[in-house]
């Protein structure tokens, strides 16, 4: 667990935080525990950058969706050559007995699916590939 301070209205408070499952964040504010949901506005946030993810984008038109959690996968829902639209669940993923809905982050055509029910994943793991 990481502590952090945070100034709020020039007020400072020190904030432990517990976890992140999917778009859920647990953290500690003066003994008190709080539960916020975060949607992202333009997908997942990568989990780690690399010196590779640093340079420019490549230039494709074939989009990855990655894991945003380790756990397992306990549904898939996308096959090859479906064709999705922003916000379509793709896929469910279970981590600490929550099932966490993987969703398309825009438009388009599955191509692949990497993954199968009860397939144990890691964050960062390709789940499927599709093309816009």
């Amino acid at each position: 667990m990481s502590r952090f301070t945070v100034s709020v209205e020039g007020r400072s408070f020190e904030v432990e935080f517990k976890s992140r499952i999917g778009s859920l964040i647990t953290f500690v504010v003066a003994g008190e525990e709080y539960r916020i949901e975060v949607a992202p506005t333009t997908g997942p946030a990568p989990i780690q950058k690399s010196a590779r993810s640093a340079q420019a984008p490549r230039q494709s038109t074939s989009s990855d969706l990655k894991a945003p959690m380790p756990g397992i996968i306990s549904e898939v829902i996308a096959s090859p050559g479906i064709s999705v639209k922003a916000g379509d669940v793709l896929a469910v993923i279970e981590a600490m007995k929550m099932e966490n809905p993987i969703k398309a982050v825009n438009d388009g055509v599955v191509d692949q699916v990497m993954v199968r029910k009860g397939q144990e994943v890691t964050a960062g793991a390709v789940l499927l590939t599709w093309r816009k």
